[in-house]
């Protein structure tokens, strides 16, 4: 499982996807659609497993409209490995 991190000109996203096309459709899923795709790729950063956790971190909570955690997005980040499970784990505020 692979993280990437979507940013300028892009609306903010964290993905976990497989590659960077899953990670494309995923954002058009989620977020907006993406006019082009070449471009997208391009601006993707990959994260690794610790940068993932430090970024998830900073999603605030729902419930408590406060940052999870390091201790939750550890959890997060192990679980998606764990399970192989592709998901978009945070997106632009200015989206919700």
């Amino acid at each position: 499982m692979k993280f990437f991190e979507v940013k300028s000109p892009y609306y903010y996203a964290l993905i976990a996807a497989k590659n960077e096309e899953e990670c494309a459709e995923l954002y058009e899923q989620v977020v907006t659609d993406i006019e082009n795709r070449e471009e997208f790729i391009r601006c993707l950063h990959e994260l690794n497993r610790n940068e993932a956790i430090q970024e998830d971190a900073k999603k605030i909570s729902e419930e408590t409209l406060q940052p999870i955690g390091m201790e939750e997005a550890t959890k997060d980040i192990f679980t998606i490995i764990d399970e192989q499970k592709s998901c978009v784990l945070s997106i632009d505020s200015t989206l919700v």
